[in-house]
């Protein structure tokens, strides 16, 4: 909040600089608005999360528990990330851990800066974004390491270039609406199999990403998702848990 506000004195001083007359009262009343809406959003949210949890039957959990499990995961959201919960509450049943949470993902750019002194430099550049995500791990599974979201243009800009989709010329219809990827493509195409590849695009709504990692399934947005989004969450999670699991039974059985 307070980086935004930094942010908009310094678009107030541009502003003045290149003439344009901004009275005080009108700056006052701009952040004082622009702090109601953040105190009252963070306010809803947390009533938000106390609903769902009670609906779900979930606990808050700490906040600071939740970054290190996510992170813990070859999860390419993650990856050269530093994850951190704002909120988060969760479960556990036979084993069987479920948390639904609003990160905040700190990544690496690689890019290197400093000041025009000369100071701080080679300081790492991160960008800062947001995610809310469900993620049930259960340590009987065996999933590859998968990432699956909606093809965009971008997408099929990348591919047709050479980066990675794996696709499936008997399944336009699965191969048309999603990117997957993997660090092993062999691995990926044993595992989506055809009866996978149907029950996935019917379960998964638009602009849900689901990645999966050895022992677990995280189905997230990119950005906050909405108190009705959140509920999709978590019920797009554990549709995906079963029918991931059931495909991993199969697989070990074949």
């Amino acid at each position: 909040m307070f980086q935004k506000i930094l942010l908009f004195f310094f678009a107030l001083v541009i502003a003045e600089m290149l003439g344009v007359n901004i009275s005080l009262p009108l700056v006052i009343f701009l952040v004082l608005l622009y702090a109601a809406y953040y105190f009252a959003w963070r306010h809803f949210r947390e009533l938000t999360f106390d609903k769902l949890a009670k609906k779900l039957s979930f606990s808050r959990i700490e906040e600071s528990t939740v970054g290190p499990i996510i992170t813990s995961a070859k999860l390419s959201l993650f990856r050269n990330s530093d994850c951190k919960a704002s909120r988060a509450i969760g479960g556990e049943q036979n084993k069987i851990t479920a948390i639904l949470a609003d990160l905040v993902i700190s990544t690496d750019t690689g890019i290197k800066g400093g000041d025009r002194y000369g100071r701080h430099r080679n300081s790492p550049i991160n960008i800062t974004s947001v995610a809310s995500c469900c993620i049930i791990i259960d340590p009987k599974m065996n999933l590859p390491v998968s990432s699956l979201y909606d093809e965009t243009i971008w997408e099929k800009v990348v591919a047709a270039i050479g980066g990675q989709d794996i696709d499936f010329d008997d399944d336009p219809a699965f191969s048309s609406r999603f990117t997957l990827q993997g660090p092993s493509e062999v691995n990926v195409r044993d595992f989506y199999n055809k009866k996978l590849r149907n029950k996935l695009l019917q379960i998964i709504p638009g602009k849900f990403a689901l990645e999966t990692s050895e022992d677990r399934i995280i189905v997230y947005t990119k950005g906050h998702a909405s108190a009705r989004e959140l509920e999709a969450l978590a019920d797009t999670a554990l549709g995906a848990y079963k029918i991931y699991k059931e495909t991993a039974l199969e697989c070990f059985t074949c």
